[in-house]
């Protein structure tokens, strides 16, 4: 069964256009989801009892994302906008995520294993260490990749069409659904996942310091060759590592494996990035510190190029109630503005407004797990690093975690009791 889980999660979280498919398995599944949601809707009208999934946090989301549509629509009608398929895709992107998660978690519930917000976000980095993988093999075999192709359906983004002509494929790891940007975001949550859930526990057994310590390494690694913005998530991480934690046992002894495997990996970068086969991987992906080395500056060509997207609105009534545009109308495979800078881009759609409404969303479902698991300190300091990656990090482009939450949020709130945030042997 938990096979299975992985598998629905992997696509939960990655969605590859397959061949043998007419949908992507993410919408069949949330299509399932939301079939399986208004069933139990009509089941539990003539029940009573507290055995039901028709509950106020799951009609907190609905009307969260009523009114954030609604919000979103007086902005289109107002600037006179034409960039209807964003709201479209807004709206079925929330209800696709929900329903999918709704089916996850109702799986989960059929078959009685046991299973909390411990054993979601170990799923989430299981999958995560997955998806490394399968982007390692794709770039250093050309079998794998030739196999991986043969059943994905060819149709790309026009953008990332343009990126591939460039020869960036080449050099670049991608990854089985996902890449660049968007990869460097699904790495992060892992990674400050792992985090947390190290210093949540007051001591680990050797055997799991090593293999948190391994599964942090690797996607860090991996991360970092599919897109240097996961640089941004290892560095927080490695602050919320170092955050007290009095009598924790468990992440000291983590903080000393993760350094000398890091020692380890430093003396190695030189033979790394001189092979020849590689080298032009490396070289992007620590352009950075090679840069500081030869000139003296932290920089590279994309954050150079970032400066230049920042084109702030020159307008009153932009900040007020935004322009209504994601994409640019003329082109709409580019942004509003050219520019790639997350904050900029809510700005631009629906003001400051709808800058607050996008971010205070994550800030909602974390408050919402946070009372649903009893208050767990642990679980509040893992919100504010989240919600504090997501910031910084969207002063470089649009991203967000909501994939990841709604899923630990389904989990959360679908529970008939307190969870258990005990970690048992055969869990952890």
């Amino acid at each position: 069964m938990r096979v299975i889980l992985i598998f629905l999660v992997f696509f939960y979280m990655y969605t590859p256009d397959l061949q043998f498919l007419p949908l992507s398995i993410r919408v069949l599944t949330g299509l399932l989801g939301l079939s399986l949601y208004f069933i139990d809707i009509v089941g539990n009208a003539f029940k009573t009892g507290q055995d039901t999934f028709f509950n106020k946090n799951i009609l907190s989301f609905w009307l969260c994302l009523f009114l954030s549509i609604l919000y979103c629509y007086g902005s289109y009608f107002y600037n006179l906008s034409t960039d209807l398929p964003y709201i479209t895709s807004l709206f079925i992107r929330f209800a696709i995520l929900f329903g999918s998660a709704y089916f996850i978690v109702r799986l989960i519930r059929i078959s009685k294993i046991e299973f909390n917000i411990y054993h979601i976000l170990n799923t989430i980095i299981t999958v995560t260490f997955i998806q490394c993988v399968i982007a390692l093999l794709l770039f250093v075999s050309p079998e794998v990749k030739s196999v991986f192709d043969s059943i994905q359906k060819t149709a790309r983004n026009p953008l990332l069409l343009a990126l591939m002509t460039k020869d960036i494929g080449s050099y670049r790891i991608l990854g089985f659904g996902t890449e660049f940007f968007g990869a460097a975001i699904e790495s992060s949550f892992s990674l400050i996942s792992i985090i947390a859930i190290v210093r949540s526990q007051h001591e680990l057994k050797g055997m799991k310091i090593i293999r948190y310590g391994f599964t942090f390494l690797f996607i860090a690694f991996v991360g970092i060759l599919m897109s240097r913005t996961t640089f941004i998530g290892i560095l927080i991480s490695l602050i919320f590592l170092h955050l007290p934690n009095q009598k924790n046992i468990a992440r000291s002894k983590f903080l000393r494996f993760i350094y000398l495997i890091l020692l380890l990996m430093v003396f190695s970068i030189p033979y790394i990035i001189s092979n020849a086969k590689y080298q032009r991987t490396f070289t992007f992906a620590f352009e950075a510190f090679i840069n500081y080395k030869d000139a003296g500056t932290l920089s590279t060509q994309s954050s150079d190029a970032l400066k230049e997207s920042y084109y702030w609105p020159q307008s009153v009534k932009t900040y007020i109630i935004g322009d209504g545009y994601m994409s640019d109308p003329a082109h709409p495979e580019y942004y509003y503005m050219a520019t790639d800078v997350g904050f900029l881009r809510l700005i631009y759609f629906g003001g400051i407004g709808y800058l607050l409404i996008w971010f205070s969303g994550t800030i909602a479902i974390c408050k919402v797990v946070y009372n649903k698991i009893g208050k767990e300190s642990w679980f509040f300091l893992y919100s504010i690093v989240l919600v504090t990656y997501l910031l910084i990090v969207n002063l470089k482009g649009l991203a967000d975690f909501y994939n990841q939450l709604l899923l630990v949020f389904m989990v959360a709130v679908t529970s008939s009791a307190k969870l258990d945030l005990i970690i048992e042997e055969k869990s952890a």
